[in-house]
């Protein structure tokens, strides 16, 4: 459990960095309802990575029927999330719906960045650099 709870440090670490980069250059730029959008999105994509991390931490604990039924509710239960946080993206003149479905997908970009990275590294260091496989 130790490793899940430093992973998710390192993948939320990693989340800010990219999320407090995107906006300063919306910011600079003075691009504010598109930095409002991304705000929102980026503050409900990361509870629902966490919310999926928490599920899955507790699921691991329970017998495999409760599990599913627990997984599946949680799994709803986001998804319901996401669907009332793009319709307030909508809804909102004030802010940017684009720039919302971006900021849910930060920690998406994250997750896959990291393991795009840590597969170029893993090949880049093998002894004679072969990449066809």
């Amino acid at each position: 459990m130790e490793k899940i709870s430093l992973l998710k440090q390192q993948l939320t670490k990693q989340f800010f960095i990219l999320y407090f980069v995107l906006l300063a250059v919306l910011l600079i730029q003075g691009s504010y309802t598109e930095a409002y959008g991304l705000s929102f999105g980026a503050i409900m994509g990361i509870l629902s990575f966490y919310l999926l991390a928490n599920t899955l931490q507790k699921s691991l604990q329970m017998d495999p029927q409760k599990a599913r039924f627990f997984v599946t509710a949680h799994y709803i239960l986001r998804y319901t999330l996401v669907l009332l946080i793009l319709l307030v993206a909508i809804k909102r003149v004030d802010m940017d719906f684009i720039w919302a479905v971006i900021g849910l997908l930060v920690p998406k970009a994250v997750i896959f960045g990291g393991n795009f990275f840590s597969l170029i590294m893993r090949r880049r260091n093998r002894p004679n650099n072969d990449f066809s496989s």
